[in-house]
């Protein structure tokens, strides 16, 4: 005889990894034409990830063909000029087609690779990604969202295998 315990642990247990789980990429989305500013450097608020108030889900934006995380970065002098970390489709602030820029148009939001290039006495680098959430912080940085739905999924096959197969079996 199968009890019903089991069934409602596994809907109650679905509710919560769909209200939990993120459909869609998710990107820090900030601006800002001041050195040191929350979108530069407020690296607490840059690694709370999917929970930080900076944190949107790209598929809001019904204009874009294709999804990515991008960040742009303008210096002068060694100061930030301009930071821009947003939900693109692979379009920035600068044209690839302006002399000096022309290698940006290799950018591949696959890679996650950053191109600069110097142009009238400001570095301007740019980087695509959409290979994780929030990959428009830092390279190496892991969307701790992810981390935790993927650790529910494993604890959650765990629990099918331990208790409730033997159960129906």
């Amino acid at each position: 005889m199968i009890k019903t315990t089991p069934p409602a642990i596994l809907f109650w247990f679905c509710i919560y990894l769909f209200a939990t789980g993120v459909v869609g990429l998710m990107c820090y989305n900030c601006a800002s034409t001041k050195a040191f500013s929350e979108c530069e450097s407020d690296v607490a608020e840059l690694k709370k990830g999917v929970h930080s108030k900076f944190a949107v889900n790209c598929s809001a934006y019904a204009n874009l063909t294709h999804s990515y995380c991008s960040i742009e970065t303008h210096r002068a002098n060694g100061q930030v000029k301009a930071i821009i970390r947003e939900c693109g489709d692979g379009e920035f602030s600068f044209k690839t087609t302006t002399p000096g820029f022309s290698k940006m148009r290799h950018l591949n939001g696959r890679t996650n690779v950053t191109i600069c290039s110097y142009v009238d006495n400001t570095m301007v680098c740019a980087s695509l990604c959409n290979a994780s959430d929030m990959c428009n912080y830092l390279p190496s940085s892991a969307d701790t969202g992810s981390l935790k739905r993927s650790a529910s999924a494993i604890l959650f096959l765990v629990w099918l295998d331990v208790y409730l197969l033997p159960i129906i079996k």
